[in-house]
């Protein structure tokens, strides 16, 4: 009699279990036509099309403890016109496997923690923003915020996360070999401590950042970043977000960088509409003063430019509207600056983003952006159009 019970008891854990599983997906693909140098006649057409598929399996009744997985396989189709070719590229990625808990302490305080691969940012978002193989962790007070996260990259994919050397060039790889290509081997350190409410309601941030190259990146170095960032309100509808990091190379102190950031953002309608401008400046060489900077993770500056965080200056503007949770309307306009070693205007991006949610599993995204720069044959201009279907 006892076997049955505790067999009961088994099968009602597993059912239980089972029940709580999550699963689901999104199939997307996206067409992209660009044109360079104003060369209408002979654009660049792309086709790629993107499955992933994601889990999630709570260990207890409140969900607080918990397995996640993401993946996805890609195919990306490359057309040129004249002369007519095809280049094909297949891609597949875990771009999320961890184990992760929500615990709630005594006295409104509470620690959360992520074990496997997971997706991690620096507090600006333009030094490290990429999937991290490691730890994170993270204990919430009502007076502070203090975050510690640590990993390897060597394992990622570098098909899919684009990484940069120390002196803001990316890391070669063969591109054609098919599925998956390991990384740069960066040992990654993160400490963070935000400061929320401090005071007039403004927050305080503090950041430590270091990536330690090793196996083919430690001829690399080490780079190490220093973040001090305060955010808050200046008015019930105007928020703003003051950042600037220091950074130095292998510990040489007689070589700094720096990458400093100003963001105005007003939201006249509520959350409905915002409007957003601001100016981001990364350093170049000033002699005596500044190195140039340089990122761990690639991102563009101005996605047409061709240009990273690195001797530069850009200011933007974007106005957003949201109407019915059915359409989203982005418009906005960068300038570039080229702060190398002098100061030269290199060009403006316009760009417009509408978003059509025609259903909650369904939506369609038009993309536009032109680069008018000050050389022709930097000029570039692409469409793309995007549909999703998730599941």
């Amino acid at each position: 009699m006892k076997r049955h019970i505790a067999l009961i008891a088994l099968v009602s854990i597993a059912l239980t279990q089972a029940a709580a599983f999550e699963y689901g997906g999104i199939i997307d693909n996206n067409i992209t036509g660009r044109v360079t140098a104003n060369n209408w006649i002979d654009p660049r057409l792309s086709d790629t099309a993107t499955v992933t598929v994601n889990m999630r399996q709570p260990f207890n009744k409140d969900g607080t403890v918990y397995i996640a997985a993401e993946g996805f396989f890609r195919y990306d189709l490359g057309v040129t016109l004249i002369p007519l070719t095809f280049a094909h590229n297949f891609t597949t990625d875990l771009s999320l496997f961890k184990v992760g808990a929500n615990i709630r302490l005594n006295n409104n305080k509470s620690l959360s923690f992520s074990v496997g691969r997971f997706w991690a940012a620096d507090d600006t978002g333009l030094i490290f923003n990429q999937t991290l193989d490691g730890l994170w962790f993270q204990f919430n007070a009502s007076r502070a915020v203090i975050q510690v996260a640590g990993g390897y990259t060597g394992l990622l994919n570098a098909k899919t996360t684009s990484m940069l050397t120390s002196t803001g060039t990316n890391w070669s790889f063969d591109r054609s070999q098919p599925f998956y290509v390991l990384a740069a081997p960066y040992i990654i350190g993160n400490a963070k401590v935000e400061f929320p409410y401090l005071f007039a309601n403004q927050t305080l941030t503090v950041e430590a950042l270091g990536a330690f190259g090793i196996d083919i990146a430690q001829t690399d170095g080490n780079r190490m970043y220093a973040t001090l960032a305060l955010n808050g309100p200046l008015a019930p509808v105007l928020f703003y977000e003051l950042s600037s990091t220091v950074s130095v190379h292998d510990f040489d102190f007689s070589a700094l960088s720096n990458l400093s950031r100003l963001e105005f953002t007003v939201y006249p309608h509520g959350n409905s509409m915002k409007l957003k401008f601001g100016a981001t400046y990364a350093s170049g060489t000033i002699p005596d003063v500044f190195s140039p900077f340089a990122a761990i993770t690639a991102q563009p500056a101005v996605s047409l430019a061709g240009k990273g965080y690195s001797g530069i200056l850009k200011t933007g503007l974007s106005f957003s509207v949201k109407a019915n949770n059915k359409f989203l309307l982005v418009l906005g306009g960068d300038a570039l600056f080229d702060c190398k070693t002098d100061f030269a205007f290199s060009g403006v991006q316009a760009a417009m983003d509408m978003r059509f949610q025609f259903f909650s599993d369904l939506a369609l995204d038009l993309d536009a952006k032109s680069y008018f720069a000050m050389e022709e044959a930097k000029n570039a201009t692409s469409v793309s159009l995007k549909l999703t279907i998730s599941f």
